[in-house]
Parts: structure tokens; C-alpha cells; sequence
């Protein structure tokens, strides 16, 4: 394969837990790369 360098960007965003899969889902489908980084991070509330 070739190497390719382009420009990236970090985003981050809050969904609710239930959201998990579908958002997952989504940017898997409409971002460019075949395995983009994504992290999902759990925030506990008191």
C-alpha cells in the first residue's frame, strides 16, 4: 500500500450510553479511513 499523510483532527463529544453502537456505527460508515481511532471514555456522575 501506499503511505498517504494528510491532516487530522481530534474530536470529542457526549452521547448517552444507549448511543454507544449507533454513533459507533455511524462513523465507521462516513469517515474516510478503514479503521479510524475511536475512543469511547465512560463519565461516572455522583
Amino acid at each position: 500500500g501506499k503511505i498517504s499523510r494528510e491532516p487530522e483532527l481530534k474530536i470529542e463529544f457526549r452521547i448517552q450510553q444507549e448511543k454507544r453502537r449507533q454513533v459507533e456505527q455511524l462513523i465507521r460508515k462516513h469517515h474516510p479511513y478503514e479503521e479510524p481511532a475511536i475512543n469511547f471514555i465512560p463519565i461516572e456522575t455522583e
